[in-house]
């Protein structure tokens, strides 16, 4: 879950889940097997994946159009909340492969505007997610 302390502004919320793959084995593969396992969970919380990220949003879409919902401070909000199987077609060549995941959780303050016009969708506020991801620690 996520937990936004109380003097926190409204904010967007994106989550990244990078997985690495030791053993020779197309850590692409995993990565893509791993999101797909792990959507189920994230969609029922309201997280939905757009581009690589899991988006908290208003409504149930995995488009760059989807609007994000604004997270206020006070009660955690869900990411995942269950269990889910790794994927069931991995065979022999898995054997030996050491899979690791992280999570990975960005906030970005909601009032967020270009010129005139508040940025609101997915695919408008990821660059500015992206931007922010860039600069150096202060």
């Amino acid at each position: 879950s996520v937990n936004l302390t109380e003097t926190t502004s409204k904010a967007y919320l994106r989550a990244k889940i990078t997985v690495s793959v030791e053993g020779g084995t197309d850590s692409g593969s995993v990565q893509t097997q791993f999101n797909s396992a792990i959507a189920t969970l994230a969609n029922t919380s309201g997280w939905y994946l757009v581009d690589g990220y899991f988006y908290y949003t208003n409504t149930p879409s995995s488009t760059t159009d989807t609007v994000l919902a604004e997270a206020a401070s006070g009660a955690p909000i869900q990411f995942l909340n269950g269990t889910f199987n790794l994927p069931t077609t991995w065979d022999n060549d898995m054997a030996n492969v050491k899979v690791s995941f992280s999570v990975t959780v960005e906030a970005m303050q909601s009032i967020i505007h270009n010129g005139n016009t508040r940025l609101t969708k997915v695919g408008e506020v990821a660059p500015k997610f992206d931007e922010a991801a860039a600069q150096p620690a202060a």
